[in-house]
């Protein structure tokens, strides 16, 4: 019940940057320790390694994925790119039979690396 509403009030960019600095906190913590301690997320336990990639991966993907909705330049950078790229593809599978990712999207031979990404987590390019 902590976080049902509103959490964004008056001020969205304020309200915004405090909670990101807190995740940013919670993250550097479990970074600090024990990388193979498990830790429980919705969909089970995993290491704090394991979680680390899978909380990047979704806000890599998700600032493309605010950019493209809300009108803005979905253009990542690329060595976030490269990153995810990294990070995602040898796990793709596994993740999609997890729910993380949806059906996998075709996309045109010789596709830049950023299209290949977004069709390897079952997004349009």
């Amino acid at each position: 019940d902590k976080y049902d509403g509103d959490l964004l009030g008056d001020d969205p960019k304020g309200n915004y940057r405090k909670y990101a600095e807190r995740a940013n906190e919670a993250v550097a913590a479990l970074a600090d320790g024990d990388m193979d301690r498990k830790v429980h997320l919705s969909y089970g336990d995993w290491p704090v390694r394991d979680y680390l990639q899978h909380i990047s991966t979704f806000r890599g993907l998700r600032a493309h994925d605010l950019a493209k909705l809300t009108g803005g330049d979905a253009k990542l950078p690329d060595a976030l790119v490269n990153g995810l790229w990294d990070m995602i593809s040898p796990h793709a599978e596994e993740w999609r039979q997890l729910g993380i990712f949806g059906p996998k999207v075709e996309v045109p031979d010789g596709a830049d690396l950023q299209s290949r990404l977004l069709g390897l987590t079952g997004r349009q390019p």
